[in-house]
């Protein structure tokens, strides 16, 4: 993963929980693991 991709993957995760403060940490992490192709998978 370049490091720029890295920033950018960053920042939208910062953004989104600025924007859903009702998220936990946790609770995202959780919601990850349980949509494991949610961010990552670019079929």
């Amino acid at each position: 993963m370049s490091s720029e991709l890295s920033i950018r993957i960053q920042k939208a995760i910062e953004e989104f929980f600025n924007k859903n403060s009702n998220w936990t940490l946790l609770g995202f992490l959780k919601y990850r693991a349980e949509a494991s192709d949610f961010t990552y998978y670019k079929g």
